[in-house]
């Protein structure tokens, strides 16, 4: 995939609050916008936005 042209991030300390410094919460938007995919032998598909969430707090 390479490097992204641009990512943004999100997050914050919002159920574990026991003096760590790393998010336990986080959302990232990375874009790709020269990412080829072949979606058959005619058409194919330039660009992509891969997105990464995670979490350490219990579903609620």
């Amino acid at each position: 995939m390479g490097i992204p042209n641009s990512v943004t991030a999100s997050g914050g300390i919002y159920t574990h609050r026991d003096g760590r410094n790393v998010p336990d919460v986080m959302r990232e938007n990375m874009d790709f916008p020269e990412f080829n995919r072949k979606q058959s032998e005619t058409r194919q598909r330039k660009g992509m936005t891969f997105v990464y969430s995670a979490t350490l707090g219990k579903p609620i």
